[in-house]
């Protein structure tokens, strides 16, 4: 839904809903929203310099599920080819490496926004500067248990990582004429990443890895 007030005052919100049948019955079905609102203020102010002045905000969140056949125990069949003892020609069936878990729950990343937009010269010079945060919460991760269980990993929610940057965006139009015009872009980003939180207990957490010969 969008709504506007006098070409100034605007709001837009959104609410989505996900039913997952990678998920448990219990917990496949989840909402989540967002929300984001603006005022052009440049035409509150009626400065002739500024050509175009806006301020934002917003707050949205998005939900993630997991590759099926994660939440409950079953076993693997081989094929005949597969030359496991006690003979050639039979479908061995095994017991899978992972401990699934039947009450994995969605994760959700929560992002938050604000921003300033504004034009100068009849737009010939312009600053666009945005700051964000970004919370992910109950990342579906595989992790590692003892052995003496009889598997080697098993899928939880764990963990809370968090991401937050500012991104600032110069434009300017240095010369210009009726059939010539020079524009310019100058860009700046930084964000820092950071893991705040593992599962109890869990102080590393290795993502990949790789072997070379």
């Amino acid at each position: 839904a969008s709504f506007g007030y006098k070409d100034i005052y605007f709001l837009d919100a959104s609410l989505r809903n996900d039913v997952s049948s990678a998920l448990p019955v219990n917990n496949n079905s989840y909402a989540y929203p967002s929300v984001s609102a603006s005022v052009v203020f440049s035409d509150l102010l009626k400065w002739s310099t500024l050509s175009f002045g806006k301020i934002r905000a917003g707050y949205a969140v998005a939900g993630a599920d997991l590759a099926p056949y994660q939440t409950d125990n079953g076993f693997i069949l081989g094929t005949v080819y597969t030359g496991i003892p006690p003979a050639p020609g039979i479908n061995p069936i095994t017991v899978p490496n992972e401990l699934r878990n039947p009450n994995i729950k969605p994760s959700f990343a929560k992002s938050y926004e604000a921003g300033i937009d504004l034009k100068f010269l009849k737009n010939r010079l312009g600053v666009d500067f945005t700051y964000y945060l970004q919370r992910n919460e109950d990342q579906i991760i595989s992790l590692d248990v003892s052995g003496a269980s009889g598997f080697s990993s098993t899928v939880v929610n764990a963990g809370l990582i968090e991401n937050k940057g500012i991104e600032l965006s110069l434009t300017g139009s240095p010369f210009q004429t009726k059939t010539f015009s020079w524009n310019s872009t100058l860009n700046f980003a930084r964000n820092k990443s950071m893991v705040k939180e593992l599962y109890p207990g869990i102080n590393v957490y290795q993502l990949d890895a790789n072997t070379y010969s």
